[in-house]
């Protein structure tokens, strides 16, 4: 009588490796890899749930849907030169929510998001030394509707001439899925953080780029140091500008009972190796932070992930730990 594999030593040994690899594999299997193109080219990939459809037509002319009622969209709300700040911002769109009938249920920073968005866009010259602020935003729109997303203001120098950018990344679902709020908000959180510029792309721009500075006079050039200086010092005023808003929405938050701080949202973590205290977001199960360049952080729930496996120098990463 034949003998079974699993009743064999090597066959039990095998299913034990075969469990350990599907156990083992980072949980992705859920999402799938899309194409954002410019003038063509494509020019980003992220990551979307896999029953989304994308680049198809559809009511809300969004990027991506689902059978579940869930809408993707990428929305620029100001593209143009000058600062637009964010109380000027919403100042601006306060009658027109009114009109419509639209109620901001949330809105505090994420600064979590402001410093993904920014390690994304530092690979094109010409958005180095912009200036992010991040914000998480819920609404209600008529129709039972609502909206989890982040609210994005990028500022960019633009060779002396600077611009603002405005950009929702948003999830439309209808009410009666809020009780996935929490999945909802983690996959355009996950959007968001595995959006990846493709690389002919950005050499593509970076080489326009280039080819514009290589072709400015020396009475150019000195203007746009000195409007390079004007901007460092606007950027500043723009910090300030941006905290003390937030601390006036969440003083007046009666008027849109706009959330400030995100106090359930976050948490106090440690870096074993330093001593240093963090406050991260709390959507994620692991954080990581290098301790020469606090600016680079990184938040995943994929426990496989080793920022470690990377040739740069002085970019090594210490996971932190929650605070006892």
């Amino acid at each position: 009588m034949p003998r079974h594999l699993l009743n064999h030593p090597a066959g039990s040994l095998m299913l034990v490796f075969v469990l350990l690899y599907v156990w083992a594999q980072p949980a992705l299997a859920a999402y799938k890899r899309i194409e954002m193109r410019d003038a063509g080219m494509v020019s980003s990939t992220s990551l979307v749930p896999s029953d989304y459809t994308c680049h198809e037509p559809n009511k809300f002319k969004a990027l991506c849907f689902s059978k579940r009622g869930i809408y993707l969209s990428i929305t620029e709300y100001h593209f143009g030169q000058g600062f637009v700040s964010v109380e000027q911002f919403f100042d601006h769109i306060d009658a027109s929510l009114k009109e419509n009938n639209i109620a901001i249920l949330e809105l505090y920073a994420a600064p979590e998001m402001s410093r993904t968005i920014a390690q994304r866009d530092s690979v094109m010259l010409s958005l180095r030394g912009q200036r992010v602020y991040a914000l998480w935003m819920k609404t209600r729109l008529p129709d039972d509707i609502l909206t989890t997303g982040v609210l994005v203001f990028s500022y960019a120098p633009n060779n002396g001439a600077p611009v603002t950018r405005i950009t929702g990344y948003s999830l439309a679902y209808p009410a009666r899925l809020d009780k996935q709020h929490d999945q909802i908000k983690a996959d355009i959180g996950r959007f968001i953080s595995s959006w990846t510029f493709e690389q002919p792309y950005v050499q593509a721009s970076n080489s326009l780029h280039l080819q514009f500075l290589a072709r400015l006079s020396a009475s150019e050039r000195a203007f746009r140091e000195s409007q390079d200086q004007i901007n460092r010092n606007n950027m500043s005023m723009l910090d300030s500008s941006f905290e003390s808003y937030l601390r006036r929405s969440e003083a007046s938050s009666a008027g849109h009972k706009r959330s400030i701080g995100a106090i359930n949202e976050t948490r106090i973590m440690v870096d074993q190796g330093t001593g240093q205290r963090y406050q991260v977001d709390g959507n994620f199960r692991r954080n990581f932070v290098n301790p020469n360049n606090i600016d680079q952080q990184l938040q995943t729930d994929n426990l496989l992930v080793n920022p470690n496996i990377n040739t740069n120098i002085g970019e090594n990463y210490n996971e932190l730990v929650e605070e006892n």
